[in-house]
């Protein structure tokens, strides 16, 4: 999930695409828009933004989902499918433009975030569903990077030279040198 794209859009560039429909009524009038911001960035590269904006280094861990229980509040699901919406009709039809680039935007986030902190076990915290459990996400880590090591030591050959599977005739109908 951590390099899925998911369609995103921070708040003023949301708000400019109502604003275009409202102002535009003979193109907008019984028309049904997909709305996010024109790019959009995998978790990861979300979290590299925030990340670089704060001056902080997080070490990303990549896990499967089922293992990845602290990651949960924050994706989707199991599936590693892109999840975009189209935007080409707004943008053709009502010449939608993000106001804020998506790197403006999350770092206006981070200030915002910054300059009004939620409030420990508050309200925005209950609805994130992240228990800010550092000591236990460092166990889960330790496990699954235990298992990796586990698994590495499991003796398994793979033959180093494998034929190409598809044939290569030297003449149209004929076999090649592999007789397929």
């Amino acid at each position: 999930a951590g390099l899925s794209l998911s369609t995103h859009g921070y708040v003023a560039n949301l708000a400019h695409s109502v604003l275009l429909a409202a102002d535009k009524p003979e193109e907008s009038a019984g028309q049904i828009y997909n709305c996010g911001d024109e790019t959009q960035y995998t978790m990861s590269q979300i979290i590299e933004v925030v990340a670089a904006k704060m001056n902080h280094k997080f070490e990303l861990i990549n896990m499967p989902y089922e293992l990845a229980l602290p990651a949960r509040a924050y994706v989707t699901g199991p599936s590693t499918h892109h999840r975009l919406m189209d935007i080409s009709k707004i943008k053709s039809q009502l010449d939608y433009r993000d106001v804020n680039p998506v790197d403006e935007a999350l770092g206006l986030t981070v200030d915002w975030l910054l300059e009004n902190r939620p409030a420990p076990g508050g309200d925005l915290e209950e609805r994130l569903q992240d228990p800010f459990n550092y000591e236990g996400e460092d166990r889960i880590i330790e496990a699954w990077q235990q298992s990796l090591e586990k698994v590495a030591q499991v003796p398994f050959e793979i033959a180093s030279h494998r034929p190409h599977p598809y044939a290569h005739p030297k003449k149209p109908g004929e076999r090649d040198h592999r007789n397929r």
